[in-house]
Formats: structure tokens, C-alpha cells, sequence
């Protein structure tokens, strides 16, 4: 597979998002690379999803869009982890790498990844509150939940709309 043809099936979940972000705080690719120092060029190869930006780009457009940039790290972290289950063999070195540590590192925290190897369960107790695997969840990790849910989501009305 070319580096084309990978870069054409790499998950649209940050990049949708991003280019969601930008239209919402109605600023052109001009505004928001003047105010990043991106080039124009790059921002529009994230939104397409053609390029996944580096978390000092993500970082940097966290800023231009006034959002916290450890939620754009986490929608970049599903990027990546999505990125590498649709391309499976295909995928660079480089994204397998970033994903294995990307759920070691979620998993050692108790936080919620899709992973192959993981049976997670989401079961509701009694009382309001969630379990995963008999432990129930922080706040931090409902929130992860949540923003893991709203990604899937996106994906599945994108592929709808394909």
C-alpha cells in the first residue's frame, strides 16, 4: 500500500472534528494559521484526515479554538488507535507503535480504549454509578468514556453519509 493510499483511509474522527471546530468559531484556514503558525496547507490535511497533526500541532490548535488541549489529545489518541484497527497490517510502524503505548498507557489508568485484546464491559450497578470490570469508574474515566462514545458516533454518521 502507498503512503497515498494509507493516508487516504486514516480515521476522520480528529480530523472532523477539528475542521468542526474551525467552522463553529467561523474562522477561515488563513485566521487559524496566523494565530497557530500553521501553514494553511497542514490544517487542511488534518481536517482531511490526510495527516494526523503531532500533540505540540494539537496543542496549538487547542489554543486557536479556546478548548482544553488534553481533550483534543485524547480525540487524537482515538485517531491513532482507530487509524491502526482500520489499516491493520497496513499501517506505518510508527502509528502501531504510538497506539500500543497510547492503550498501555489508558489501560494501566483504568481508562477506557477499544482494544482487541480488552473485554470491556459497561454494566449499570443499583445505584448511579458505572462499573468496568467490577471497578467503578472515576469521573475522569466517565468523561473518557463519553468523548470515546461521541467519536464512534461521528464515525458512524460519516460512514452513512459515504
Amino acid at each position: 500500500m502507498s503512503n497515498m493510499e494509507i493516508r487516504k483511509t486514516m480515521s476522520p474522527i480528529l480530523g472532523t472534528h477539528l475542521k468542526q471546530l474551525r467552522t463553529t468559531k467561523g474562522l477561515k484556514l488563513a485566521e487559524v494559521s496566523n494565530r497557530s503558525g500553521l501553514t494553511p496547507q497542514i490544517i487542511s490535511l488534518y481536517e482531511r484526515a490526510l495527516r494526523i497533526p503531532s500533540t505540540e500541532a494539537v496543542s496549538k490548535l487547542a489554543k486557536v479554538y479556546d478548548v482544553e488541549v488534553r481533550d483534543l489529545i485524547q480525540i487524537r489518541e482515538l485517531t491513532v488507535v482507530d487509524t491502526v484497527e482500520l489499516l491493520g497490517d497496513d499501517a506505518p510502524p510508527s502509528l502501531k507503535n504510538e497506539r500500543n503505548m497510547i492503550v498501555h498507557a489508558r489501560s494501566s489508568s483504568g481508562s477506557i480504549i477499544r482494544d482487541e485484546q480488552a473485554d470491556y464491559v459497561l454494566k449499570e450497578s443499583d445505584t448511579p454509578q458505572w462499573i468496568v470490570d467490577g471497578t467503578p469508574l472515576s469521573e475522569e474515566e466517565l468523561k473518557d468514556a463519553q468523548d470515546y462514545i461521541r467519536s464512534i458516533r461521528i464515525m458512524r454518521e460519516m460512514r452513512k453519509d459515504k
